[in-house]
């Protein structure tokens, strides 16, 4: 199994600085993990397991939360959206006929120009097809969102394997894995955090979105609008030592509340940004920057209470 490469680098004294793979290979500024092994000491974004947050440290010493946002097809709503203060810019690659669209090499290179960092979620697992994809676009991160909840065991391992094959062959991408958690009663709670152990090895980034029986897309994990068990989530946070997002019916007005309930190292929006129909239904593929605005004003709102001696109480 593949485990994440580390490096130690020596330090003044007797301390040594323990860098994590993305410190070496990624360029994401040093994420690493708070525990027996010595932090990333020139890391300007240590994460905190025990928190279950990541903290971005820029030239005010702020801390700063992982905001993400999908389905960003074109570079003018990309750099819009940095400017905005997002930090993850994802595109998706419908199906792996038309995989080569120009719009989304549009946005990535456009992205790379800006602090903010690419992601880009394939439709499909084949894996010629994954880094026929990876070597065309070469994206910050590659975001795998298959529905595992309802993959055999075979399927999982499979999945799993991609991931290693991945990070072998691309070992400057980092690879972002989307663990389903349903929404409302279930029993399926263990199975969950089965999945998010087993994957864990050969992931750099958990995104937590709700699973629903019938998917927006077959097979694959997100788009619902529906929030997840938050109290599964928190759990998953909890027991896991690399940063894990939280998706799932995210907008403007129920964010703070999601971050209080938690406490993930970063917070993900689609539909809940998306521009709205007639009917007031989301628009796939168009943004709201009004909505953009205020969902990125209450997630730094929220960082300034997490900050805070008291922090964020929990009141649920």
């Amino acid at each position: 199994m593949s485990t994440p490469i580390r490096k130690r680098i020596p330090v003044k004294g007797n301390s040594a600085r323990m860098l994590c793979r993305f410190c070496l290979t990624a360029g994401l500024r040093g994420l690493e993990r708070i525990g027996p092994a010595q932090p990333c000491r020139q890391a300007e974004i240590p994460f905190c397991g025990a928190a279950g947050r990541l903290q971005i440290y820029g030239g005010s010493g702020r801390k700063r939360m992982i905001i993400q946002m999908y389905e960003i097809q074109t570079p003018q709503e990309a750099r819009a959206l940095v400017e905005l203060g997002v930090d993850h810019i994802g595109s998706v690659i419908q199906d792996d006929v038309r995989w080569n669209a120009p719009g989304i090499e549009n946005v990535i290179g456009a992205v790379r120009k800006t602090p903010a960092k690419s992601s880009l979620i394939p439709l499909f697992s084949d894996p010629g097809a994954v880094y026929r994809a990876l070597d065309h676009f070469r994206p910050d991160i590659l975001h795998l969102c298959e529905s595992l909840l309802l993959c055999s065991t075979e399927e999982l391992e499979r999945l799993r394997h991609l991931q290693e094959g991945v990070r072998d062959a691309f070992p400057t991408v980092a690879l972002m894995r989307t663990i389903p958690v349903p929404a409302g009663p279930h029993d399926v709670g263990e199975k969950v955090l089965a999945l998010a152990r087993r994957f864990e090895p050969a992931s750099d980034f958990f995104l937590i979105d709700t699973h629903v029986p019938h998917s927006p897309v077959a097979g694959f994990t997100g788009i619902t609008g529906k929030t997840c068990d938050w109290e599964l989530a928190a759990d998953l946070v909890r027991q896991t030592g690399i940063p894990v997002i939280l998706a799932g019916g995210l907008g403007p007005e129920n964010v703070m509340e999601a971050i209080r309930a938690v406490r993930p190292a970063g917070v993900d929006t689609c539909t809940g940004t998306n521009a709205r129909d007639p009917d007031g239904m989301p628009i796939r593929f168009q943004k709201d920057l009004r909505r953009v605005r205020r969902f990125v004003d209450q997630v730094r709102s929220a960082e300034k209470a997490l900050a805070s001696p008291c922090g964020m109480k929990n009141t649920a």
